[in-house]
């Protein structure tokens, strides 16, 4: 049982660079001939090509992810609040997958979870009632923030939930400081910075998604 748990939560699965490196390198005719040589075992050059999303919440890793997600926009129907988008590029890696794109609408993290409910290949991974899925963590730009300009902007620290709690102001009064451990990556934060056109704080993956 440990081991089929293991499995589902995708620990067990090449990492999403190895994926790529498998999906390009196994591409017949002029397109996989090229990806070898070009890059051949350096993925660097391949990663840049691919963005990175934020996934659902419960999403397993990225490279297991890509593998068990059928695309079948479940979660992104039963998503109330349509925070949930699928990726259009045709041709892509992850055309169809689900992602979320916080500063449009930020992930409630509702209680019932129903985009993990709706998920039925096991892709998205619903938790017990203790744990809070962590689906990204922010990143303050502190050259970007308003407040380093000395205007008086709070809007990300009023838009995190009182339940999170994950940002706060410093004494002097410079951009906010933020605590790693209770930041969820909702995306309540970037929703509401108004910096343009690349908001000042931004949820980024969690290292190893």
């Amino acid at each position: 049982m440990a081991d089929e748990n293991k499995k589902r939560s995708g620990t067990e699965s090449v990492s999403r660079a190895a994926f790529l490196r498998h999906s390009l390198k196994s591409t017949a005719g002029f397109l996989g001939t090229l990806a070898d040589a070009l890059f051949g075992d350096n993925l660097d050059g391949i990663l840049r090509l691919f963005p990175t999303f934020i996934r659902p919440p419960g999403a397993i890793p990225e490279a297991g992810f890509l593998e068990t997600c059928t695309r079948c926009g479940a979660c992104a129907a039963a998503c109330r609040f349509f925070a949930i988008k699928r990726v259009l590029t045709p041709g892509s890696f992850d055309e169809g997958t689900p992602y979320l794109l916080m500063r449009d609408t930020y992930c409630r993290l509702c209680n019932d979870l129903p985009c993990t409910t709706a998920c039925q290949s096991g892709a998205l991974l619903r938790s017990g009632p203790e744990v809070q899925p962590h689906i990204g963590l922010a990143r303050i730009d502190a050259a970007a923030c308003r407040r380093t300009s000395n205007e008086p902007c709070r809007l990300c620290i009023d838009a995190c939930p009182e339940r999170f709690n994950a940002l706060s102001l410093p004494s002097d009064g410079a951009s906010p400081s933020l605590s790693a451990l209770r930041c969820t990556g909702c995306g309540a934060c970037e929703a509401a910075c108004p910096v343009r056109p690349e908001p000042a704080v931004t949820i980024n993956p969690r290292t190893g998604s």
